[in-house]
C-alpha cells in the first residue's frame, strides 16, 4: 500500500478504509477450479479504495491492517467470491440465445448480460 502525504513521503502505517491501496496479486487454481477472472491479468498490480466494496469483498478484509511490504499467501477464493450457490444457477433454452448459439455444445459456460 502506498499513501502519499503532502510532503510526498510514503506513509508506512497500516491500511485502513478509505486508503487507496496498490497490491500485486496472482490467482491460481484451487483443486482444479479456475474462477472467472475479475482482473485483467495475474501477476500485476491493481489499485482500489479500501472498504468501498469494489473488487472482491474478501480482498478488502485481507488487505485492511496490512503495512506496505507485507504479503498474504494461500487465501481461498471463498474469501472473495463466496461458495457456489446452486440457487443462482439458471438454465436458458438455446432458442432464447442469438444466432451465434449454433456453435454451443452441452457443458459450455456462458456469461449472460441483462
Amino acid at each position: 500500500r502506498r499513501a502519499r502525504g503532502r510532503s510526498g513521503i510514503v506513509d508506512r502505517r497500516a491500511a485502513r478504509p478509505g486508503d487507496v491501496v496498490t497490491i500485486d496479486f496472482a490467482l491460481t487454481p484451487e483443486d482444479g477450479y479456475i474462477p472467472h477472472p475479475l482482473f485483467d491479468t495475474s501477476g500485476s498490480s491493481v489499485s482500489f479504495v479500501l472498504g468501498w466494496g469494489n473488487y472482491l469483498p474478501g480482498l478488502h478484509d485481507l488487505v485492511e491492517g496490512m503495512r506496505p511490504g507485507e504479503s498474504v499467501r494461500g487465501s481461498s477464493v471463498d474469501a472473495g467470491w463466496g461458495q457456489r450457490n446452486p440457487a443462482l444457477v439458471a438454465e436458458v433454452s438455446k432458442a432464447r440465445l442469438s444466432s451465434a448459439s449454433s456453435a454451443l455444445k452441452v457443458g459450455d459456460e456462458l456469461e449472460l448480460a441483462g
